[in-house]
């Protein structure tokens, strides 16, 4: 909202008990959101190893000097 007068302007100062616990709450959503974005993220990164590490077996197992292949 914006300020436009200095009565408006003391009136959110006089409310400050109030936007501090809406502040408190804002940040808790934003921390759960950057929780969120980080297991997404951890998660993301495991799946593009496992991948990386699928396509190494298969290419390893498709090689003519494979030892084990018959």
């Amino acid at each position: 909202m914006p300020i436009h007068d200095e009565k408006d302007e003391k009136r959110l100062n006089a409310d400050i008990p109030n936007d501090l616990h809406r502040e408190i709450s804002i940040l808790a959503a934003k921390k759960g959101v950057r929780l969120k974005a980080l297991v997404i993220e951890a998660v993301e990164l495991l799946l593009t190893k496992y991948r990386s590490y699928q396509l190494q077996q298969a290419w390893f197992h498709t090689r003519d000097d494979n030892p084990t292949k018959e």
